[in-house]
């Protein structure tokens, strides 16, 4: 079969005309005057006829010249059906697409799979000649270019796949992405012939089966390519003997992300094993590289496919970040990198909370606020983990919420605009509210003021009041709620309110408890960077039983470290989610940059007024850590791709999925492949440019000396 990489170039086949329009043009200029002397000079019928055969064939040869031209533009090839070789071997672009996951650590007959395929590619680059390229890319949570645009001198790639053999995987790979990645880099190619190649171990997760819109999507754009890729998966097997089972731990559920110094931490964790072998393992809880003492025990013997939950508690002391992780003991299983799973903590001083009392009590205990300022705050304790300060409705200035971390509005009626805008850039800017319901709300101005219709912050429309009511312990839900909704008999459901305020959820709101009477009792939303809590009913001795409820001081305490540590909460974040890091302190301003002390390198700081903090944008999955002079530093974590640590690979039925529409081939040998697009179908594409060009130098050549003999003749 013969083809054309430039099509649009046969244009250029239009000029062939001009020699025929210039002979044509020329005849008609030419006048004839009878001289009666020219009739012994005239030529004979038969030299005549010699001369307009040169004529003719001179124009032919002008116009073969600029077709052969216009032919070699548009550089036209043969197929391996065309026996002749006109051109000589094929160049060729190369895109190489690494699995960077964990599964690509296991080991395969001499190595990593990882390190495999990387001695495969330096061979492979080694066969290419001059005029080939090469494109590489790590496809991981998200797709590392090592090499793009497509580079001519193989002294780069070459080095990068070496980087690529001496590192491990992290985390998951998107190979979906990588493919339309290396469809943009091959936008620019130049060559006839280009091949993208995947390398991987054919795990199912890697290559999203399921994602059909994706697929989709792919073929798309690759049926608008002007130089089809030919695309081949080339998978490395493990060893049989690495793959007698794989356990991993979940995603750590931490009962707080932000805590003061002793206060209890949770860390639940689920240990999966993935077969196909039953083991059993040790687990520990470690915070900061160390042990917590007693934490450390013994999981399974764990059938293939089962699960085990674990919960561990602990406490920390020291004020500042931290990163805690649950980790499995050596135990041999094929993956280590899910064997860990981190979380980032912060230990603060103290809360800071501002409480508005909107009706102050005339006696101790009759005020709003008062039975929440002793729970959060007893007057004898000398090392609080909050720090309440009370004042009235008119005390609310900027000067009185400065360094606050939350605000309590309770039972208060309304607020002026400027108060408004205030408790508005305070929720925005990470701080916690929470608003409790009395009977001197003025709901009108709630609604109109703070809610969808004004700041858009309120979490639900107030809709009147109503009771009595009881707290129904089986609809809370959330991490604060939840616990508080265990057990046979809650201590929360003797509560009784006397009265309450009827919500209305608003678009963006969470209702994380309910009365018995089905009304909402707690409704969240989060607000900028911080975060609203509406409670329908007064925590004061008016409203009901809930102040000297056994629960009120733990349950008033979870509300405060939940809502007053929005904004200092560490982030542990999804994979491919941009990973953000506090600076706490912030470092001096004369500091541009802090140490990533993981991943060796500089990371720049970003300052927002008085806060300063980091962003990791290709994080992978683990534990982050920065440092800064002055021997500040913080952790940061990202969490892994659970499904990495299934090992299961595609089947005959998805790979026939995948391959159908297009030439996606799928080989286990890598001999096999070489042979494939060095001496196969790939390889055989032969263009024929050079040829055309030395034939239109040829016809060049025949043109001038035709016009040479024409005129000697004519002489």
């Amino acid at each position: 079969m013969i083809g054309l990489v430039n099509l649009a170039m046969l244009a250029g086949l239009a000029g062939m005309v001009i020699p025929l329009a210039i002979h044509l043009l020329h005849r008609q200029r030419d006048p004839v005057i009878d001289w009666g002397a020219m009739q012994f000079l005239d030529l004979g019928k038969q030299s005549r006829r010699r001369v307009q055969i040169t004529e003719l064939l001179l124009m032919l040869a002008r116009m073969a010249v600029l077709g052969l031209v216009a032919l070699a533009l548009a550089r036209p090839y043969l197929n391996p059906s065309v026996t002749l070789n006109l051109g000589g071997s094929s160049r060729r672009d190369v895109v190489m697409i690494f699995d960077g996951s964990d599964s690509m650590t296991r080991m395969g007959e001499t190595a990593t799979l990882r390190k495999e395929s990387a001695t495969w590619a330096k061979r492979f680059l080694g066969k290419l000649g001059a005029g080939d390229s090469v494109a590489i890319l790590d496809a991981r949570d998200r797709v590392e270019p090592l090499v793009s645009p497509l580079a001519y001198d193989l002294k780069a790639p070459l080095q990068q796949v070496q980087f690529v053999g001496a590192t491990r995987g992290f985390g998951s790979s998107d190979l979906p992405a990588g493919l339309a990645e290396a469809f943009r880099i091959l936008g620019s190619a130049q060559n006839s012939v280009s091949d993208v190649i995947f390398l991987s171990d054919a795990q199912r997760h890697a290559w999203r089966p399921g994602d059909a819109r994706r697929w989709s999507l792919l073929k798309q754009l690759y049926a608008k390519m002007s130089i089809k890729p030919n695309l081949w998966a080339l998978s490395f097997k493990p060893t049989i003997s690495t793959e007698g089972g794989n356990a991993s731990v979940s995603e750590l559920i931490l009962s707080r992300s932000t805590l003061t110094p002793g206060l209890p931490l949770q860390v639940s964790a689920t240990v999966t094993n993935h077969g196909p072998a039953t083991l059993s393992r040790t687990v520990r809880l470690m915070v900061d590289g160390d042990e917590v003492p007693g934490t450390s025990q013994v999981v399974g013997p764990l059938p293939a496919g089962s699960k085990s939950s674990l919960v561990f508690k602990t406490a920390i002391n020291n004020v500042g970040s931290h990163i805690v992780y649950v980790e499995l003991g050596r135990g041999g299983d094929s993956i280590g990198s899910d064997d860990t799973s981190f979380a980032a903590v912060r230990v603060v001083e103290a809360l800071d909370t501002l409480l508005i009392d909107g009706e102050p009590g005339t006696e101790p205990l009759t005020g709003e606020v008062d039975f929440l300022r002793a729970a959060l705050a007893p007057t004898d304790d000398r090392t609080p983990q909050i720090r309440a300060k009370v004042i009235g409705q008119v005390g609310l200035t900027t000067e009185s919420i400065r360094e606050m971390s939350m605000i309590v509005l309770a039972n208060v009626d309304r607020f002026t605009s400027d108060q408004l805008a205030l408790l508005g850039r305070f929720v925005e800017g990470g701080g916690g509210l929470l608003i409790t319901l009395g009977d001197r709300v003025d709901e009108e101005f709630y609604n109109d003021r703070l809610g969808a219709q004004g700041l858009g912050w309120l979490p639900a429309r107030l809709v009147g009041r109503k009771g009595p009511a009881h707290p129904e312990p089986s609809t809370f839900v959330g991490p604060v709620m939840s616990g508080f909704g265990l057990g046979e008999d809650p201590v929360l459901k003797a509560c009784e309110f006397v009265n309450y305020t009827r919500l209305e959820p608003s678009a963006g709101a969470a209702v994380t408890a309910r009365f018995d009477t089905g009304d909402p009792w707690l409704v969240e939303k989060s607000v900028g960077k911080g975060r609203v809590l509406l409670v329908a009913s007064a925590l004061d001795a008016e409203g009901g039983t809930l102040p000297v409820n056994p629960d009120f001081v733990p349950l008033v305490h979870e509300w405060a470290m939940a809502l007053g540590t929005s904004s200092l909460s560490p982030r542990t974040v999804s994979p491919g989610e941009p990973l953000v890091i506090e600076l706490i302190p912030p470092p001096s301003a004369d500091v541009d940059s802090v140490k990533h002390v993981f991943r060796a390198g500089k990371v720049p700081i970003i300052r927002d007024g008085e806060r300063a903090y980091v962003r990791i944008d290709d994080a992978d999955a683990g534990s982050h850590r920065v440092e800064w002079p002055e021997g500040g530093f913080a952790y940061g974590a990202v969490k892994r791709d659970e499904a990495e640590s299934d090992m299961s690979e595609l089947d005959t039925a998805e790979i026939a999925k995948l391959s159908e529409g297009w030439p996606l081939r799928f080989v286990n040998e890598p001999d096999q492949l070489e042979v494939n697009i060095f001496g196969g179908e790939s390889s055989g594409r032969r263009e024929t440019w050079r040829v055309l060009v030395l034939a239109a130098l040829g016809g060049l050549c025949l043109e001038v000396w035709m016009t040479r003999r024409m005129v000697r003749g004519r002489g």
